[in-house]
């Protein structure tokens, strides 16, 4: 085994670019619904968030190894 932290899924994404994210920010804020938002949009706007943190997670990994 290598000194990669990464796991067998992780390293099966593509190169992230810091664009991507800084725009996946700006269109899906990380922000609290208002109090009379609907459960299923609450949900779906969780998801689409979740999405872009794991996406920013995959990205610090992948900049990690590369200033290794």
């Amino acid at each position: 085994m290598g000194a990669s932290t990464m796991n067998d899924d992780e390293t099966l994404w593509p190169p992230i670019d810091e664009m991507l994210i800084r725009r996946l920010k700006e269109i899906y804020p990380d922000k609290c619904p208002s109090i009379d938002t609907p459960d299923r949009e609450i949900w779906r706007y969780l998801g689409q968030v979740e999405l872009v943190r794991m996406i920013e997670s995959v990205y610090t990994e992948q900049n990690k190894l590369n200033e290794e």
